[in-house]
């Protein structure tokens, strides 16, 4: 089934509120903190309309990052669970104003990661907001959907991950699509500023096993013959959102 999720442009709130499409707490399946417990903030919207995208965004409500943060601490207390990380997702969560959003859960000492597409700067400017973007407990992890990346995000880059699937990949073991979009992803690892792990994830046909042999073989081969890191989605094989 093919996205028809459209995309939407930027949403920037002069006080920080974000339209939430929920909160839940499961298992980060992707990328350097796979398999820690994890509070998703899945935000609504995204500026992009990748064909293969599994991910369900669309719609929402607005909310301040008071009221997100103050939503974390009544679901812990209701499960009793300890200090999860925080993962920022959607959707495109830089379409919004997250700085302050991701200030107050830095103070609240969570470990953040954001997950982007890398196509937009940072919210607001990145000068005034480099307390977030340079604390150690803050992450960004970009996947590539287009063949560049912001300029003025990659500095503050930790980690990217492709999706690969078969019959599409670089000389260098990266995406020459996105999602089934014909864009060239590869392009964009040569431009960062500096090295960071990259990690390379297969693409998920649904209910073809067939094809996910397939992509999973090529994104193995990618990994070995490159030196990338393999990433598989953790939740889905434990039936998790």
């Amino acid at each position: 089934m093919r996205n028809t999720q459209k995309p939407l442009p930027k949403d920037i709130d002069p006080i920080g509120r974000v339209n939430l499409h929920s909160l839940f707490y499961t298992i980060q399946g992707e990328g350097p903190l796979a398999g820690s417990p994890a509070v998703f903030i899945r935000l609504s919207g995204c500026n992009l309309q990748c064909p293969g995208c599994d991910t369900e965004y669309t719609g929402g409500k607005q909310y301040h990052p008071e009221e997100i943060r103050n939503a974390i601490v009544s679901l812990r207390m209701s499960l009793k669970i300890p200090k999860p990380i925080i993962v920022i997702t959607g959707g495109e969560p830089l379409r919004q104003n997250i700085d302050e959003l991701c200030s107050i859960l830095l103070d609240s000492k969570y470990i953040v990661q954001i997950e982007t597409n890398g196509t937009l700067p940072w919210p607001t400017n990145w000068e005034e907001s480099l307390r977030v973007l340079m604390d150690p407990d803050f992450h960004i992890v970009c996947s590539p959907k287009t063949g560049r990346v912001n300029k003025s995000l990659m500095p503050f880059i930790s980690a990217m991950k492709y999706v690969v699937e078969a019959g599409h990949t670089n000389t260098n073991g990266l995406p020459t699509r996105a999602l089934q979009g014909n864009v060239q992803p590869w392009q964009t690892l040569s431009e960062l500023p500096e090295p960071v792990p990259v990690y390379v994830q297969p693409y998920d046909a649904g209910d073809d096993t067939n094809d996910n042999e397939k992509h999973l073989k090529t994104a193995v081969d990618c990994c070995l013959e490159n030196g990338h890191k393999l990433c598989l989605q953790v939740h889905k094989i434990a039936n998790l959102d």
